[in-house]
């Protein structure tokens, strides 16, 4: 009810810091919080455009604090811009049946888990709506934008029914929205051999969760316990029929997706950083290595792309 002093960045969400010899486990679970940058001397009925953004990271790193976004807000000069965290790696994405059907009630028939990182970034930016005449922003001019995972994000901001009416335009960045697909359980026609509740139930078993009360074994650990065993593991959002109701590439073919202006494309350099994770550092190896991604997503002619 108190005005919240506000001159600090929170704590980032817990993650592996993997820039030290060996990865370090950082963050908190405290976390979700959200940063507005706005230009000096805002009065509350400036009425401004709202920018909100979503990071990227792979949906296991980043945060809405580091400098790239928040140093120099040079968005922020005619506009509102918003950043924010949202639950990472296996806090975040990490489905269990038992979950999907505690959350049932909530929904109705369906119930979701796996995407609780989604529902964060929800959960901020109907919040900066319900905001946003009191930090001077216009609720009708929300555009919501994000790189790499957060482009996902966006993508599924798309998709979504909960997301409708909250944002008037949608911008993505260095992503593709055809690769919202795995199902959270039927994996029936789907081309996955296992769905999000099934890679669950193997990191369940991984971290010695058995029986009837996995979930309750799950929830006694302590978050680093629970986030230590898992570094290496890989989470993304799931078609839970609540959040994202049906595949992403499926619901943009049929139009069945909130209809707004849409800006889409890429950064510049963004394959760097995976050609440094690769250690491709040869012309020779760039080479090969695109050819390859290119046959894995069935492209037809990948040597164009790679003398590109």
């Amino acid at each position: 009810q108190e005005p919240l002093e506000t001159d600090e960045f929170g704590e980032i969400c817990m993650q592996w810091d993997a820039t030290g010899l060996s990865p370090l486990l950082v963050g908190e679970e405290d976390c979700l919080t959200l940063n507005i940058f706005r230009p000096e001397d805002t009065e509350s009925d400036a009425g401004l455009p709202i920018l909100f953004f979503t990071h990227g990271g792979s949906y296991t790193e980043g945060a809405g604090s580091l400098d790239s976004y928040a140093l120099e807000p040079q968005l922020a000069e005619k506009a509102i811009v918003i950043t924010h965290n949202y639950r990472l790696g296996a806090l975040g994405f990490f489905a269990h049946e038992d979950v999907t059907e505690e959350d049932s009630d909530a929904h109705g028939d369906s119930g979701s888990s796996g995407n609780q990182g989604l529902f964060d970034s929800l959960t901020a930016l109907q919040w900066v709506v319900d905001n946003a005449e009191a930090m001077g922003g216009d609720p009708s001019q929300v555009l919501v934008f994000g790189e790499s995972a957060g482009g996902t994000t966006t993508c599924a901001f798309l998709t979504s029914p909960l997301a409708e009416d909250l944002f008037q335009t949608a911008l993505i960045q260095s992503v593709g929205c055809g690769f919202i697909e795995w199902p959270l359980r039927h994996v029936g026609g789907t081309g996955y051999t296992f769905s999000a509740e099934d890679y669950g139930a193997y990191i369940t078993s991984e971290l010695g969760c058995y029986g009837s009360n996995s979930l309750e074994c799950l929830r006694e650990l302590e978050a680093t316990d629970f986030m230590t065993p898992l570094a290496e593991y890989t989470f993304g959002a799931n078609v839970d029929g609540v959040f994202v109701p049906r595949a992403a590439r499926e619901a943009f073919s049929d139009g069945d997706f909130n209809q707004v202006p849409i800006i889409a494309g890429f950064n510049e350099n963004e394959g760097v950083i995976f050609s440094f994770l690769m250690g491709i550092d040869t012309e020779e190896a760039l080479l090969a290595a695109l050819i390859e991604w290119g046959e894995g997503y069935g492209l037809s002619d990948p040597e164009a792309l790679a003398s590109t």
